[in-house]
């Protein structure tokens, strides 16, 4: 297992301008990482992601190497912890687009329950 701070830090840059280029990379960066072992938290992996998915590489790389961003990050972590009394992995947290109230689930959950979450999430 890797950390993953390089890449939630690539994750905030990309949703807060493209939505659709964020849930793509998304995938793509989870499947690499659980289904695959790639270590997500290295450059080159993640700008050859980004790049995967029609982002600017050099955009990506600032994005992914951004202190302000990755310290965006660890504040969101220790916040989601703290708040959500998170204590173990997995844990889910899905923020809906309609600005209804966070989701947040822990354990490995059936693929049904976590596409229903997903799906009722991206209800606008």
């Amino acid at each position: 297992m890797y950390p993953t701070v390089q890449a939630h830090a690539l994750m905030e840059h990309v949703k807060k301008s493209d939505n659709a280029n964020a849930n793509a990379l998304m995938e793509i960066m989870y499947s690499e990482y659980f289904e695959k072992g790639e270590n997500i938290n290295d450059v080159d992996v993640l700008t050859a992601l980004a790049e995967g998915v029609g982002l600017d590489k050099e955009e990506a790389k600032a994005a992914i190497e951004n202190q302000d961003l990755q310290a965006v990050v660890q504040k969101k972590d220790q916040m989601y912890k703290t708040q959500m009394r998170v204590s173990g992995v997995p844990f889910f947290i899905i923020e809906p687009n309609n600005g209804e109230r966070t989701i947040a689930f822990s354990g490995a959950q059936p693929p049904e329950i976590i596409a229903e979450q997903l799906e009722s999430a991206s209800e606008e």
